[in-house]
């Protein structure tokens, strides 16, 4: 089963900010955890995967499969 975190990193900022969400089946189930928990407590607005901008986003769904395997990165718009 994957392992998800989301990434925060703009160019600036060399180091980023990783939150961990944990093993889930997919990608949508992980946004979904995160944006009922993690956002909350950040008081950040909820994520999709959906484009939303003509930005380029700074947060990044994280998937790894196994764990130590290579990163997948999906971009995060704000809703």
């Amino acid at each position: 089963m994957p392992n998800y975190s989301v990434l925060y990193k703009t160019e600036a900022d060399p180091d980023g900010r990783l939150w961990p969400v944990g093993p889930y089946p997919d990608r949508n189930l992980a946004l979904e955890i995160f944006n009922n928990s993690t956002t909350r407590q950040e008081n950040i607005r909820p994520f999709t995967f959906e484009e939303t901008g003509d930005f380029l986003p700074h947060y990044n769904l994280v998937e790894q499969d196994p764990p130590n395997g290579p990163e997948i990165l999906y971009p995060l718009y704000q809703r």
